[in-house]
């Protein structure tokens, strides 16, 4: 019969064994020894969200839909597998993806491949490029002005008072509606930005601006639980 000390010690293994996913990911390719597992590039196009390709396209090539496309690298598995899951070579996928590049110059399309390669087989850039909605570099730049106070300030009194973003917002400018007019205009302008520099098709631009805008509503209503730390 198994001592007391075995058995707690198979314990430990098969909880050890079963233990959420989260405890064994890791950050993407090229992050710096120490990042944390939410470590993203420091480079233009990936904190402005300006994302390489046309993303009907990405669901169309991959076989999946936007809410599968989620829940997949929700759980760290990169587009690169979810592809091979669904019997498609990746290498077809970054085809697709890159073909609408094709007439912008040799060197151009290098790097629009290089981009979509990174967002294909990198997990968490994946995560962030098609589903952190408003984690752009252009509207933490603009906080200030568009709620009238920081990131900072703009949270501790949404966690203080129960408020939303917009009621913060209407506190210190007056008006619900300057805040999603100065907050729309945001995302125009970086929109503009990344088709004028060619970071992103003008088509895509289009269609994540008109996604965007339907999102910002819901996302302004949002509020903490009263007092949350």
């Amino acid at each position: 019969m198994a001592s007391r000390a075995t058995v707690a010690a198979l314990a430990v293994l098969a909880v050890l064994a079963w233990a959420p996913a989260a405890h064994a990911y890791s950050p993407d390719p090229g992050a710096p020894a120490g990042a944390s597992i939410d470590w993203l590039p420091d480079v233009e196009w990936v904190q402005q969200q300006w994302l390489p390709f046309s993303e009907p396209t990405l669901e169309r090539a991959l076989r999946a839909d936007r809410q599968q496309i989620q829940d997949w690298v929700h759980a760290r598995r990169t587009l690169s597998d979810l592809a091979r899951r669904n019997g498609v070579d990746p290498r077809a996928v970054l085809r697709a993806l890159v073909a609408p590049w094709r007439r912008t110059g040799a060197r151009h399309q290098r790097e629009m491949r290089t981009r979509t390669r990174m967002v294909l087989t990198h997990a968490h850039l994946a995560q962030h490029m098609l589903f952190h909605t408003f984690h752009v570099r252009a509207l933490n730049a603009s906080w200030p002005r568009v709620f009238g106070v920081g990131v900072a300030q703009t949270y501790a009194e949404m966690r203080s008072g129960g408020l939303c973003y917009l009621q913060v917002g209407a506190r210190h400018r007056g008006s619900s509606a300057v805040v999603q007019r100065d907050f729309a205009s945001v995302l125009r302008r970086n929109e503009r930005a990344g088709v004028r520099g060619r970071d992103v098709l003008p088509v895509e631009g289009r269609r994540s601006l008109q996604f965007q805008l339907a999102q910002m509503g819901p996302w302004l209503l949002w509020r903490p639980t009263l007092g949350a730390p």
